[in-house]
């Protein structure tokens, strides 16, 4: 929040852009869970519409993004999984979030899919968002991406930070790997190879820049 208000206090045409996976889902996933070790799904979504609520305080009336990651995808698998029958009348995360209410746009899945795909917006010529590609080592995945977009990239996904550049006969392409903002004492690994992490692309005459921020 910090870092937020004091980009909001430089910045008049601001926008946030939140990438994916900014609710985890746990208690719904299909890992083995030891119980009560997270919060149960009401409270995240509780949680999660708090810090929504204080961002659009900070933001005023400037743009919010909100792009559905895999983990956030668990819910609609969840239901479809186990409660097919009431998935129609189920309330999407956007109702859940009252996402309306808070003007946060929302970069939903299409409705005929259950499981994970890109899911992106484009910004500027830049494509953010939540991309189903992801390899071991910070940096691969940016790269990847990069060669099969054929375009600059901001990755929410792999929850490591990276930057990877490609010079073209006629402009400079790169991808970030955007870190994460989560606690790393998860319950299903023991030391993440993860990286606190945001980024922050400035448009001049039309060219972006991408600048990674660190957190420690």
């Amino acid at each position: 929040e910090e870092i937020l208000t004091d980009l909001a206090n430089q910045y008049e045409d601001l926008t946030l852009i939140i990438a994916g996976d900014f609710l985890d889902c746990f208690d719904i996933s299909t890992f083995s869970k030891v119980p009560n070790t997270k919060p149960d799904i009401k409270h995240e979504i509780e949680l999660g519409h708090s810090f929504l609520k204080e961002w659009r305080r900070i933001m005023g009336e400037r743009r919010i993004v909100y792009i559905l990651g895999n983990h956030e995808l668990r819910l609609r698998k969840h239901v479809i999984n186990l409660a097919p029958e009431i998935y129609s009348i189920v309330p999407t995360l956007d109702k859940l979030l009252d996402l309306a209410q808070l003007n946060i746009e929302f970069v939903d899945f299409p409705e005929h899919l259950s499981n994970f795909k890109d899911n992106f917006i484009d910004w500027e010529g830049v494509l953010i968002g939540h991309f189903a590609r992801y390899t071991k080592h910070a940096g691969y995945t940016a790269k990847a991406l990069v060669e099969d977009k054929g375009a600059s990239v901001v990755q929410g996904h792999t929850h490591k930070t990276g930057l990877h550049m490609k010079q073209t006969h006629n402009k400079l392409l790169w991808g970030v790997e955007n870190g994460c903002l989560c606690r790393f004492d998860n319950t299903h690994e023991i030391e993440p190879s993860w990286e606190h992490s945001l980024t922050i692309l400035t448009s001049v005459n039309g060219t972006v820049f991408p600048e990674i921020v660190t957190i420690q």
